[in-house]
């Protein structure tokens, strides 16, 4: 049992596959290109753990990397893989339907429009005021709330 225990987690390229695989399990679950610069960094630390056995430069190596591929690649990555296909999403199609006012908009506050069958809070973002009836066009949508002309 000892020699298991020190197969796993007695060296420093041990611990560095098991903080790898904990940053991919990381990343699955997420999916947001989270820890992904993580999981690479950590990869490179452990194939350096194997040539310089210095936890300290095995720590220098794995944070360079990390934060070197965050800074350089994450914007090209989150610009590329976001939307791809020029489709709206259910979001943005969502702003081209048209809505009623079924409870008053203040100039100042929010009141709730119906969209698809479904009531939706709202506020106006230019301040006009509208009532019960009235059909606003949609701007855009913030979180749970309609954002009307």
């Amino acid at each position: 049992m000892s020699n298991v225990l020190d197969f796993l987690f007695g060296s420093a390229t041990a611990i560095w596959f098991w903080v790898t695989l904990i940053f991919i399990v990381i990343e699955i679950e997420t999916l947001g290109l989270i820890s992904v610069w993580f999981v690479f960094g950590a990869f490179v630390a452990l194939v350096t753990s194997i040539f310089i056995p210095s936890v300290l430069i095995q720590a220098i190596v794995f944070i360079a990397v990390s934060f070197l591929l965050m800074l350089w690649l994450r914007s090209y990555a989150m610009h590329r893989f976001r939307n791809a296909s020029g489709r709206k999403n259910n979001i943005e199609e969502l702003v081209e339907m048209p809505c009623v006012v079924v409870s008053a908009i203040p100039a100042l506050d929010l009141g709730e429009v119906k969209l698809q069958g479904k009531i939706w809070r709202s506020r106006s973002d230019s301040g006009t005021a509208y009532h019960e009836g009235d059909r606003p066009k949609i701007l855009r949508i913030e979180g749970n709330t309609i954002i009307v002309e």
